[in-house]
């Protein structure tokens, strides 16, 4: 069996019209403090992973 941290999920808000993610937690658990914090490290280590992929251009500026 996988233990899975997180499952994270491309939404899109259609209230706001934005694109958004969705973090579906084990058992539907509330993150503590120190999980926010590791997952807000996991989520900028991607962010730059591809970024550098992209050429560092940053995305399009109408991504949301």
């Amino acid at each position: 069996m996988t233990d899975r941290k997180w499952i994270i999920t491309p939404a899109w808000d259609a209230d706001t019209e934005r694109h958004a993610i969705e973090v579906w937690t084990p058992k539907y658990q509330d993150f503590t403090p120190k999980q926010a914090r590791q997952f807000a490290a996991a989520l900028v280590e991607m962010a730059e992973i591809v970024d550098g992929i992209a050429g560092g251009t940053g995305g399009s500026s109408t991504d949301g």
